[in-house]
């Protein structure tokens, strides 16, 4: 309502409701109920919900209509008692598709906040991993509030072609400073089609939301090293729930698999759009993985502000090295079969679907099934992960100590700690819940695919 105020966006905001608590529902839909006279606001709950599921398997076969309602019903027998962060991802798809989509996260404010020397001209690039700070106050008082409204900067570039994105940004066409210090991997190939703008994500002042902080610590250390140098300073930072600036100090062209919904992200629900697995987490990385698999020659864009996340119980900083576990759910898997599958680039994205699905069904007929190749991913990545950990910390150890003893303490710890794992490896989980999934999966990825196909035509 706030933002609605200052900036008179004029926007649609539905509410997608998965609460399970019928107080809550009943809670969440007077809320709404409250401010519909003041904005154009929509609670959607279960029942609506249901109703759109209804009527969008209504003619499917039976087997058909089974494998649609897993991806969209947390009651389906194979999603009971699971969190189904995926499922309203393909609700929102199917309800949606065809269109622009903004997803706010129910943790976020439209507060929105920028480094001090921000340049809105776009460039090719990675993610930054951001600034720690010791508290929201220390971060408000060395950062800018955002002046335009985040949605309409969302809105202005999703869809778009770089040129036109570059100009809603800077005011100036697509020029040489796009090219500035990136890598050549991240540059789209000159004759690919042009690149549109598939997605645009922004970042977010808070509590980072993850346990891995280790990147941000040990970066940190060295880009900000004012908490970490003094003693007293640095016990105090480690003591106080995590608050993190996760922007960039420039939009960046995300050339990559990189997409995280960590407050608000927008998506154009293109012709083809695949779902996701309904149960999970880590559905955002699977769906960057699939946007690239399907439409490689389009980009993200990060937007270079954050919005202010709020949650209830936040972390503290953490260097442990216990947090690096073997993630072994479906989504985390998906996306690292996605990285490995080749795709011929002249074949559209509806074939690029199919092509995933014909993968994952042939692996799943060959002798031992999916599992065994799943394990043989999985425990590929984990130890290039592992390494990529170690070598980073070991590279934060060989500068000069101008930082206090306690941090280097930490960091040597944890050096230590991956040392030992890439010296006596530990056997990969077992992924057959995943391998199942998968199948499932492939499975159901025709079916969705013709009644996507259909919500888009009407």
């Amino acid at each position: 309502h706030a933002n609605e105020t200052r900036h008179a966006g004029g926007w649609r905001y539905e509410v997608f409701d998965d609460s399970r608590d019928a107080a809550h529902l009943a809670a969440h839909a007077a809320l709404c109920a409250e401010y519909a006279g003041r904005l154009d606001l929509h609670h959607y709950g279960p029942a609506a919900q249901a109703a759109w599921r209804d009527a969008w398997c209504a003619g499917l076969p039976a087997a058909a209509d089974d494998l649609l309602c897993w991806l969209l019903d947390s009651a389906h027998p194979r999603n009971r008692g699971r969190p189904s962060h995926g499922r309203l991802y393909n609700m929102i798809f199917l309800r949606h598709a065809g269109r622009r989509v903004l997803l706010l996260d129910d943790d976020a404010t439209l507060d929105g906040w920028l480094l001090p020397a921000t340049d809105w001209r776009p460039r090719f690039g990675n993610v930054a991993l951001g600034t720690a700070f010791l508290d929201a106050e220390q971060a408000a008082a060395y950062l800018h509030p955002l002046a335009r409204d985040p949605l309409a900067l969302h809105a202005a570039t999703l869809g778009a072609s770089l040129p036109r994105a570059t100009r809603a940004l800077a005011g100036s066409d697509f020029g040489p400073t796009c090219l500035a210090d990136c890598a050549v991997a991240d540059v789209p190939h000159p004759l690919a089609p042009a690149p549109r703008v598939r997605y645009t994500l922004n970042g977010l002042l808070g509590d980072t939301g993850a346990p891995e902080d280790r990147h941000l610590l040990l970066l940190g250390g060295q880009a900000h090293p004012a908490p970490f140098a003094d003693e007293t300073g640095y016990r105090a930072f480690r003591a106080r729930p995590r608050c993190a600036f996760t922007g960039a100090p420039t939009p960046v062209w995300l050339n990559n698999l990189y997409f995280h919904h960590s407050t608000c992200a927008g998506l154009t629900l293109d012709a083809t759009l695949p779902p996701v697995l309904p149960c999970g987490r880590g559905e955002d990385a699977a769906l960057g993985a699939l946007l690239r698999l399907l439409y490689p020659h389009d980009v993200g864009l990060r937007l270079p502000f954050a919005l202010a996340h709020r949650l209830d119980a936040a972390l503290p900083w953490q260097f442990a090295p216990e947090t690096l576990v073997p993630e072994t759910f479906g989504h985390a898997l998906l996306t690292l079969w996605l990285g490995g599958l080749p795709a011929p680039a002249e074949i559209a994205p509806a074939e690029r679907l199919a092509l995933l699905a014909a993968s994952l069904n042939a692996s799943a007929r060959a002798p031992g099934g999916l599992e065994p190749r799943l394990r043989a991913l999985l425990q590929t990545r984990w130890h290039l992960r592992l390494a990529q950990e170690f070598a980073l910390a070991q590279r934060v150890l060989s500068a000069p100590d101008a930082l206090g003893p306690s941090w280097r303490a930490e960091v040597t710890a944890l050096r230590d700690a991956l040392l030992e794992r890439l010296r006596t490896p530990q056997p990969v989980p077992s992924c057959a819940e995943a391998a199942a999934e998968l199948e499932c999966y492939a499975a159901a990825l025709p079916v969705w695919q013709q009644v996507y196909a259909a919500r888009c035509a009407e």
